[in-house]
């Protein structure tokens, strides 16, 4: 399993620097951003450990992503595990819409939903990625 990763916010100066298995990406391409504040500041303090945290309790294997690619089997084109990340990204925007209506959160609330449906559509831009590069 690859470390986490190290996200730094310098919200001063609006840089994100990503160190990930040793290797800072900022240092390498420094690039300033423009936008929100709030949009990094989540990147960093929300959906990166949440992802993390996630991540080690689904890869224990070490497989990145492999609870995608695993139920992606069950289609019959190559696209399968991105298939199946945009059917948990539909299932999360169904279950906001329902939450926006008036639904009982139980124990997922509406920011956890938004939250999920963020670092799903990362995924799947990974996933996508993966089998057309």
């Amino acid at each position: 399993m690859s470390s986490p990763g190290e996200y730094l916010l310098d919200a001063q100066n609006k840089r994100l620097h990503i160190k990930a298995i040793g290797e800072d990406i900022a240092a390498k391409a420094p690039q300033k951003f423009s936008g929100h504040p709030r949009f990094y500041k989540i990147l960093q303090e929300v959906l990166a450990p949440l992802h993390s945290r996630k991540a080690e309790a689904y890869e224990g294997s070490g497989a990145h992503y492999a609870n995608y690619k695993d139920s992606g089997q069950w289609f019959t084109t190559n696209d399968g595990a991105v298939r199946y990340a945009l059917m948990r990204l539909q299932e999360k925007l169904k279950r906001v819409r329902n939450l926006l209506d008036g639904a009982k959160p139980g124990d997922e609330s509406v920011l956890d939903s938004l939250d999920d449906i963020a670092i799903i559509a990362v995924i799947a831009r990974i996933l996508y990625e993966e089998i057309n590069v």
